[in-house]
């Protein structure tokens, strides 16, 4: 995929956050989900190692015990909305 064909930034023309890429010299931003509907595939997969992958130290969310779950108790009572329920 060419983010240009798009008008998208590229990582050298921009600045990444958590959460999306933001141009340097006109303030856009595109959010990665927003990059992701119109991503190809590509045709063969990156051989990952596992010195590429995040140590646990490096992780935000996985692992963390102060992150309440808010679903719990509407599935344990249920009165959860399930996809199937709509």
């Amino acid at each position: 995929m060419n983010p240009s064909r798009f008008g998208i930034l590229t990582l050298t023309s921009g600045c990444a956050s958590s959460t999306s890429l933001v141009s340097k010299a006109s303030g856009r931003r595109i959010s990665y989900g927003d990059i992701a509907k119109f991503a190809d595939a590509p045709d063969e997969l990156p051989n990952i190692i596992e010195a590429d992958l995040k140590r646990p130290a490096q992780f935000k969310l996985i692992g963390r015990t102060d992150i309440g779950r808010v679903d719990i108790p509407s599935k344990v009572n249920g009165t959860a909305r399930f996809g199937i329920d709509v």
